[in-house]
């Protein structure tokens, strides 16, 4: 069972708020900066994480490194200066152990069309820092795998960023970092450009990556059994938000490009390579702790360009080549590797910094598009709190529930007296308005890994046992509740409140029963059902009537023979089309609505033609059409065509519908002749329906 751990003061206790605390390393170089200029800074995202907004249970303590300038700690540096220039994994003064994440956001070898790799390792810019030195590497790796640090690493197009990320292990497969591994163009066809069109000029200027438009992303999500018939589909817990599915994402001309399998389906996208071993023999993708095979990294969205040419630095390239449009292929725009399924640390990618600079945040900023800037803020929380380790997320996990029932306890609510359910229900409710139940579940599932593929879809057949999915969240939720309550009253003594102190290791083994009782609630209440349901299956199994049954079903039937008795083309457009020709015919069709009854064409020539001045045409037909047994229901649809064995609609010159009581249809069916001047008709038929004497 993972263990809280809170760093106290000298002794081992502290006040009753208690806040975890992210120790995150944000890692440039080149122009990267970090502070709130305009620019290719991450002041706006640094801004985020520190306000408290989202986990406000949280703090997210970020220290920066940039790999330009001279070597030198800046012990002074605030969040958005470089406390470390020059700097290096294997600088003096600095200690890797002493951060849980660490987000490399690389610019070098910079921003030029060089078709090859070769400045990669030697940047020819004042910058000329590549992380490329087995010894850093070797920390990194070591420290990733040991202490389960969590990895962020971002770039942009053609090879920005690959000075600094492409030789970091697992980081270095599950992007396009180089040439050689095709990443995508500045500006030609495979560019990846979703700059969206905010004005509708036609031609969306670069600087429309600044506005308030942001792009619409597709959200690939996991399909679960909710209950017998109905599933849920639930996104990764990066891109679920507190208000909704994060589907937006600041836009950009020219994105990179993630990879790995697709997160909704586990297959298809760009899988990536998991052979290959570190020096010394050590896998770089591990196999699973649990089950067979290796984790792998997953596309959890993906980005859709826009494919006209409609861009300013489009237009020369149009301009010699009409044809240039960029591609509108889908692309990877985010990925995970979920390494704690293997025992190592967890990875983010990202296709482009770009989702996370000032310069692409200043539009969105602002309260008229407050609500869009809060979810592409609340993805930028949400990476900071996956990236945690187990332990890390445990301990958020039991300091936001403590924060709660401290702060803002409702004995209405909650209270002891409440059943385990009762309680796991309102809590989920509670935690679920500000981080997103998908967050929530990803802590409870810390204690659940295996169970999670159970509920997984899809499956060959619904699961009619099977409880839904957030019974697990509900059940160790409620446990913790139970046991926690009691010891919040202990601590809520009203004179001593604000200057209580509470014991650490008390809240811990609260959530540890907690956790067991909620669970064992689960099992007995699983057990209970199982044996319900076996009583119902035994019951159900012995009632089934196996006699064969009447149906007493009364179908009123009639063998009818439909007749063509006349027809008058009314206008003096059909005279030359079937007055001059040789053996004029029409072509009649019947159907009941759904399919033909008349398996070939019925081909009715038109013989002696009475014609009067106006030049229209009157033919004796008496042509039987149909004769066949319809019942009650039934439609009979007769529709005639001009000179045209193929049903071509263009050609329809006639239909009428026969329905209700088929006795109603016996009779004369005849055209109103003052009608078909009145209102212009062009065709009139003659039908006569009677009852049939045939015995076949």
């Amino acid at each position: 069972m993972p263990t809280i751990q809170i760093k106290t003061s000298l002794t081992e206790y502290i006040r009753w708020y208690l806040i975890p605390t992210v120790r995150i390393l944000i890692v440039a170089d080149g122009p990267i900066g970090l502070d709130n200029s305009a620019g290719f800074s991450l002041g706006k995202v640094i801004d985020t994480l520190e306000s408290e907004s989202f986990y406000a249970n949280v703090r997210f303590s970020i220290t920066g490194a940039t790999r330009a300038g001279s070597q030198n700690i800046i012990t002074t540096a605030t969040s958005k200066q470089f406390k470390y220039t020059g700097f290096k994994f294997n600088m003096p003064g600095f200690n890797i152990n002493n951060y849980h994440q660490v987000w490399f956001f690389g610019f070098d070898p910079g921003n030029d069309a060089s078709p090859d790799d070769s400045r990669i390792d030697n940047i020819s810019s004042a910058n000329p820092n590549p992380l490329k030195d087995p010894a850093e590497i070797n920390i990194l790796s070591t420290w990733m795998d040991s202490n389960k640090g969590g990895v962020l690493a971002i770039g942009d197009h053609h090879y920005l960023g690959a000075s600094l990320c492409s030789k970091i292990p697992r980081v270095r497969k599950m992007r396009r970092w180089t040439n050689a591994d095709h990443v995508p163009s500045i500006s030609g066809p495979d560019r990846h450009d979703t700059n969206q069109d905010k004005i509708g000029s036609g031609v969306i200027p670069f600087d429309a990556q600044s506005d308030d438009l942001p792009q619409h992303i597709e959200v690939l999500k996991k399909r679960y059994a909710e209950y017998v018939f109905r599933t849920t589909a639930i996104p990764h817990p990066i891109l679920c938000g507190a208000t909704g599915v994060i589907d937006i994402f600041p836009d950009h001309p020219h994105e990179g490009e993630v990879l790995g399998t697709l997160y909704d389906t586990g297959r298809d996208g760009t899988p990536v390579d998991l052979t290959g071993n570190y020096p010394g023999g050590t896998p770089e993708f591990p196999n699973a702790i649990s089950g067979p095979g290796k984790p792998e990294p997953q596309i959890i969205a993906l980005g859709h360009p826009l494919n006209n040419p409609r861009l300013e630095k489009n237009q020369v390239s149009n301009t010699l080549n009409p044809t240039h449009t960029n591609s509108s292929a889908p692309f990877g725009l985010v990925n995970v590797y979920d390494g704690e399924l293997a025992g190592v640390g967890r990875v983010v990618t990202d296709s482009t910094w770009h989702h996370w600079f000032n310069i692409n945040l200043i539009g969105l900023d602002s309260p008229a598009t407050a609500d869009k800037y809060k979810k592409i803020q609340n993805y930028y929380t949400n990476v900071a709190v996956w990236l945690c380790n187990k332990t890390l997320r445990n301990s958020i996990l039991t300091t936001w529930v403590w924060a709660y029932l401290v702060r803002e306890f409702d004995p209405m609510r909650f209270s002891i007296h409440d059943s385990i359910w009762r309680l796991g229900i309102n809590a989920r409710d509670v935690l679920g308005r500000t981080a997103s139940q998908c967050t929530v579940y990803e802590w409870i599932r810390i204690y659940i890994p295996e169970l999670v593929n159970v509920f997984e879809l899809p499956q060959k057949s619904p699961c009619l046992t099977c409880p839904p999915i957030d019974v697990f969240e509900i059940a160790m939720l409620g446990g913790i509740m139970k046991q926690m309550i009691p010891l919040v009253e202990k601590y809520r003594i009203p004179e001593k409140f604000n200057r209580q102190s509470v014991n650490v290791q008390e809240i811990n083994s609260a959530v540890h029963r907690g956790i067991t009782l909620g669970y064992e609630e689960l099992l007995s209440t699983f057990k209970e059902s199982i044996e319900r349901t076996t009583h119902l299956f035994d019951i159900a199994q012995k009632s089934f009537k196996r006699e064969t049954l009447d149906l007493q079903l009364e179908i009123k039937t009639l063998r009818l023979k439909v007749e063509l008795e006349s027809i008058l083309f009314n206008s003096p457009i059909f005279y030359s089309l079937i007055h001059d020709k040789q053996d004029p015919f029409i072509v009649v069709s019947v159907s009941n609505g759904f399919s033909r009854l008349n398996p070939a064409p019925i081909k009715v020539y038109l013989r002696e033609p009475g014609v009067n001045e106006n030049r229209t045409l009157l033919f004796k037909i008496n042509h039987t059409i149909i004769e066949d047994i319809f019942q009650d229901g039934e439609i009979l649809l007769i529709e005639m065509y001009l000179n045209d064995e193929l049903y071509q609609e263009r050609n329809k010159i006639f239909e009428t519908i026969l329905s209700g009581e088929v006795t109603s249809w016996i009779g004369a069916h005849s055209p109103v002749i003052n009608e078909l001047s009145k209102q212009n008709l062009s065709v009139g038929v003659w039908l006569t329906v009677s009852e049939s004497k045939s015995n076949s």
